[in-house]
């Protein structure tokens, strides 16, 4: 495997206003994370990790911003050696995608896409990140032409009915079938 930029998708904002439960589940996602980034980092294989997610509420910080001093804690010594873009617009999975694409292109790495996400999301994931890389040519222009890794899905506690393996395998059968609906979903 070439070196890899690490697309990690975040779920809401990181404070103290989640539950219990939420709380715990996002802390252990991003441990995992986290324990991810290590690894890729030691073995020469991480390009720059993008932490993507937008506003989804009325508070000050973006989802990204609220994530990463949690994450540079984590990764502690390492976290100044290592290339952390915050992708800051996106409110949906599949602009998460698409704009750490974006991203990418714009700082001209030359690695294959990972994407990371909870295991609840991750074939609807994959099937998005499928999607966007083998039409980033037609999305970005410049003979672009993105590999992907693959997807890595971490498990995350979470009350949100949309945290539902049905929920999740439908919306990933939706895409895979009409994928009209990932660009439509790009305009959201």
């Amino acid at each position: 495997m070439r070196k890899v930029v690490l697309v990690v998708c975040l779920y809401g904002v990181m404070d103290a206003s989640r539950s219990g439960i939420e709380l715990r589940g996002y802390s252990d996602y991003l441990w995992s994370v986290a324990e991810l980034i290590r690894k890729l980092y030691f073995r020469d294989k991480l390009a720059a990790v993008i932490l993507c997610g937008g506003r989804t509420t009325d508070y000050c910080l973006t989802e990204a911003e609220s994530v990463e001093p949690f994450l540079r804690y984590r990764l502690a010594e390492l976290a100044n050696s290592i290339n952390i873009l915050l992708e800051r617009e996106s409110r949906n999975t599949v602009q998460n995608i698409y704009n750490a694409l974006k991203l990418a292109l714009d700082f001209r790495f030359r690695a294959e896409i990972l994407v990371v996400c909870d295991r609840v999301r991750a074939l609807r994931a994959k099937v998005i990140a499928r999607y966007l890389c083998c039409h980033a040519n037609q999305l970005f222009g410049y003979g672009i032409a993105y590999k992907l890794a693959g997807v890595i899905g971490f498990p995350r506690q979470d009350t949100h009915p949309h945290s539902r393996w049905s929920y999740q395998l439908l919306a990933a059968l939706r895409y895979f079938l009409f994928p009209s609906l990932i660009e439509r979903d790009l305009a959201a």
